[in-house]
């Protein structure tokens, strides 16, 4: 059998094999000895349909690896694909399939029909860090779709893809202030959902996050929401400043957080980390500036590792004792105010999204 000599060999034969079981090849026609084997051959083809996202994620997914690293021979593949990875090319056509097999269940097929690179993700350079390896992104990215299908309902994905989700919202002065949960399209390697602050259905501020193993990110809780992302809107500068007047002054990215917050504890999640500044990989733009050490600094972080500051759930607060009693009511107002919409966030998600038989996991 004759070696395939290039890239677009092996790309003309994969893309053979997912067109034979696509039924897009046209192969020789075989009589049916009759009507029963017809029939058993059309369910069969019926079948092999489902697999078709599946396979052309395996084919797309393997391919561009093997185009990226391979040139002119075999010796050339094997060393490219060693510099590609900080594996063996053997683990990582491996962890791709697994990837792929993830996301083409029936509770992620909505975003892979949408976002057929999403399966690819991690192959980017950045994934939510710019330190993580290729294969803690993968890990992530593989982890996040199987933890989140194995607490919410399989129609989760398809709701918040097709539109964002309203987990609160206030009328205040004539003005509707609300919380929104939704898929992040605009740039998921940043945090594959996003919670954002609007006024009048304008969004004014977006916080990203993906849950994420602990032991990947140097994090003590065994899982972590990570959030890779906290962005305000540049031309709303001023209604941002309104917004937080009308919400107790309390800023629309602490209000994010708050819903983080009951997120995190409905998904029995132990901890929010937070990218620093070093870390954050949009953060040489100069778009809007936004100190993600100083912000992370406001909550009482149990530790900062390699970039990556973590945060219990719930939230640790300061005694209102070791607060100047000049300032004392207002905290306990703030923190009223912050709790009100904490439980409306966590019962609206528990409501909408959580599964009514929950995993084993749950009540141990």
């Amino acid at each position: 059998m004759t070696a395939p000599k290039g890239p677009r060999d092996l790309n003309r034969r994969a893309k053979h094999m997912v067109d034979l079981a696509t039924g897009s090849a046209k192969e020789p026609a075989v009589p049916s000895k009759n009507l029963a084997a017809a029939r058993v051959a059309s369910a069969g083809s019926h079948t092999l349909r489902h697999y078709i996202l599946f396979l052309k994620s395996i084919y797309t997914g393997t391919i561009h690896l093997i185009s990226k690293a391979f040139e002119s021979n075999i010796f050339g593949a094997a060393w490219r694909f060693h510099k590609l990875a900080d594996e063996s090319i053997v683990a990582v056509v491996i962890g791709h399939l697994k990837v792929a097999r993830t996301m083409n269940r029936p509770g992620t097929l909505a975003l892979t029909k949408r976002y057929p690179n999403l399966v690819r993700a991690y192959l980017n350079s950045n994934y939510l860090a710019k330190s993580f390896s290729r294969k803690t992104r993968r890990e992530i990215l593989k982890f996040h779709y199987e933890y989140m299908m194995e607490y919410v309902v399989e129609s989760f994905f398809e709701q918040i893809v097709e539109s964002s989700c309203i987990l609160w919202s206030k009328i205040i002065n004539d003005n509707r202030y609300a919380i929104s949960l939704s898929f992040n399209s605009k740039s998921y390697r940043e945090g594959d959902l996003s919670l954002i602050f609007s006024k009048n259905n304008i969004s004014l501020y977006e916080i990203s996050f993906t849950v994420v193993p602990g032991t990947l990110i140097g994090c003590a809780a065994d899982r972590v929401l990570l959030v890779g992302r906290v962005q305000g809107e540049k031309d709303q500068i001023e209604e941002i400043r309104s917004a937080t007047r009308a919400c107790g002054d309390i800023a629309p990215p602490h209000l994010l957080m708050v819903a983080a917050q009951s997120i995190a504890g409905t998904l029995v999640i132990g901890a929010i980390g937070g990218v620093s500044k070093e870390q954050q990989l949009s953060a040489s733009n100069d778009v809007f500036v936004f100190d993600y050490d100083a912000f992370w600094k406001t909550f009482i972080v149990k530790k900062e590792t390699a970039g990556i500051y973590e945060i219990l759930v719930p939230f640790l607060e300061k005694p209102l004792e070791q607060i100047s009693l000049y300032h004392r009511r207002r905290a306990r107002r703030k923190r009223q105010y912050k709790k009100q919409i904490g439980a409306s966030v966590a019962a609206a998600f528990a409501e909408t999204f959580l599964k009514t038989q929950l995993p084993s996991s749950l009540c141990e």
